[in-house]
């Protein structure tokens, strides 16, 4: 399956153009929880500890919850794939690389949780991060490009970050 097929289907994706954000009010969290493997279904209303954890912190800062459900929780083939095999997770990473994008002003905090393989795929967003950064106004071709660069080469050397940078600024 490739890249297109596999990041036009997810919520959360809207085909926009490049964009600018202005910095909006006092720096915020964004808290970024992966659930675990079958977790976190829109289909089950039963919070898991990883979700709830959010809500746990000190109200005296602005927080923004991204979560991200376990691999999974779509469908029978979803559940057979991702269950036994972990496919999706490298989606469910670059999906919450792009929210985070989205969201995120210079000098907000982000804090990455996870369970199971939740727990990989947020050690495995933050090494994206601090590998290449957070695009600052990237569109869906970059996001594509992305997912393309992380199946070819987990680790993202030098080349592949250099050819991702090209023609987008982003947050060091």
């Amino acid at each position: 399956m490739n890249s297109s097929s596999i990041l036009s289907h997810l919520p959360g994706q809207p085909k926009y153009a490049r964009h600018k954000r202005e910095k909006q009010g006092s720096p915020k969290l964004l808290f970024v929880a992966f659930d675990g493997t079958w977790h976190g279904s829109v289909k089950s209303s039963k919070e898991t500890v990883v979700s709830s954890l959010p809500d746990l912190i000190s109200m005296g800062e602005e927080v923004r919850k991204i979560r991200v459900n376990g691999v999974g929780t779509d469908n029978l083939t979803d559940k057979v794939l991702g269950g036994l095999g972990g496919w999706g997770t490298r989606r469910n990473v670059i999906t919450a690389y792009r929210n985070i994008a989205d969201d995120y002003n210079k000098g907000d905090r982000i804090i990455f949780c996870g369970y199971s393989r939740g727990a990989w795929a947020a050690r495995y967003l933050a090494m994206i991060i601090e590998c290449l950064g957070l695009v600052r106004d990237g569109d869906t071709e970059f996001f594509k490009r992305l997912y393309d660069a992380c199946k070819k080469d987990p680790y993202l050397t030098k080349a592949n970050k250099d050819d991702l940078r090209r023609n987008y600024k982003c947050w060091s």
